[in-house]
């Protein structure tokens, strides 16, 4: 359950202009990742690589 408070926790803080910083070293962040561009892209926000 620990994979989905946290993929809540960050649907829950999406907002424009925002910045994730998800360590790669964590196998919760790599179980979520997908889960979470997903939902986020449904919400209509987009991801840059600056």
């Amino acid at each position: 359950m620990e994979s989905e408070s946290a993929k809540k926790k960050l649907i829950d803080r999406i907002h424009p202009g925002a910045i994730y910083l998800l360590h790669a070293v964590s196998k919760t962040n790599a179980k979520i990742l997908g889960e979470f561009i997903d939902e986020t892209v449904k919400k209509n926000y987009q991801f840059t690589v600056d």
